[in-house]
């Protein structure tokens, strides 16, 4: 029986056809409690927003790919709203 991975996605590098084609393709897996918080929000008229995390991982076969995880966004008590990026994740 194959695992199951709630709350969770895939990356992979796109097998480039054109120019306009995307670079990385992939699913994302949502867990009831995540959509009725997105279906929440939406109906209090907030946008459906999730925090995303990343992690570049190697298959089996030696194939590369990113691993993703969606959660409900953090917010910490007292702490501002935007959150300015610490570093380029794509050097």
């Amino acid at each position: 029986m194959e695992k199951q991975y709630t709350d969770s996605g895939i990356l992979f590098a796109n097998q480039k056809q054109s120019e306009k084609a995307p670079d990385f393709k992939g699913d994302i897996e949502f867990s009831a409690e995540v959509v009725k918080y997105l279906v929440d929000n939406l109906k209090a008229g907030k946008p459906a927003k999730l925090d995303l995390a990343g992690w570049h991982r190697k298959s089996a076969k030696g194939t590369q790919f990113i691993s993703l995880k969606p959660s409900k966004p953090f917010v910490r008590e007292g702490a501002p709203a935007n959150r300015a990026a610490s570093k380029n994740p794509w050097e």
